[in-house]
């Protein structure tokens, strides 16, 4: 009941200061003239100290950090980079580096890497002759595929595949229903190589079915 009669005695000062504020003809006629002003200055490129403008309702999303530290002012700045990288590992959850080369003579090597937002690269550094078809797991678990969405994988050394030939999966935790692992994306055979230092760009057509397009730039 307080709560009420308080609003209702301050809507009352407000309709008194409002009839204070409008009681003559002069006082409106300041007021328009005021707002002329400042709409000319603005027109101008002249913004009055008094004119104020609320960036609260601004907020940062991803990839984006909004700087307000600067009174009445707000710097933009994307923070995406060309890529996102992240160190793939064998299956055995050991980093792959260029100082630790996955060993692929064994009969199944593997590698395992995490998909990052925005465009990715993964680069993978080998030593020794397949002993089987190299098989690369996209872990999408954190970070889903989005139609358009693009993964470069680069073996910058050299690679001896010895006609074996390179697959690509994902889906990690079996959101299409085929299993963890159950989307392949691709195969690559060995006849399809142009080059011992090979670099694929993986693009994800439909987000949906998970359908993707397997490019080879080397």
């Amino acid at each position: 009941m307080q709560s009420i009669n308080a609003k209702v005695d301050q809507l009352e000062t407000n309709l008194q200061n409002a009839r204070m504020n409008y009681s003559s003809s002069t006082a409106i006629l300041d007021m328009i003239n005021k707002i002329n002003r400042e709409l000319g200055a603005l027109v101008n490129g002249q913004v009055s100290v008094n004119l104020q403008y609320n960036t609260d309702v601004l907020f940062q999303g991803s990839g984006i950090v909004l700087d307000k530290s600067v009174p009445n002012k707000v710097k933009v700045t994307n923070t995406v980079q060309s890529y996102s990288l992240d160190v793939p590992t064998d299956l055995n959850s050991a980093l792959i580096t260029a100082s630790a080369p996955l060993d692929i003579s064994i009969s199944s090597p593997g590698v395992v890497y995490l998909l990052e937002t925005y465009t990715n690269m993964c680069r993978i550094y080998t030593t020794g002759t397949a002993g089987g078809d190299l098989k690369i797991f996209i872990d999408d678990s954190s970070n889903p595929f989005i139609k358009g969405q693009t993964a470069r994988i680069v073996f910058p050394n050299l690679i001896d595949m010895a006609g074996r030939n390179i697959q690509f999966f994902t889906d990690s935790t079996n959101r299409k229903g085929y299993g963890s692992y159950g989307i392949t994306i691709g195969n690559i055979f060995a006849s399809d190589l142009v080059s011992d230092r090979p670099i694929f760009e993986i693009v994800c057509l439909d987000s949906d079915t998970y359908s993707f397009a397997i490019d080879i730039l080397r």
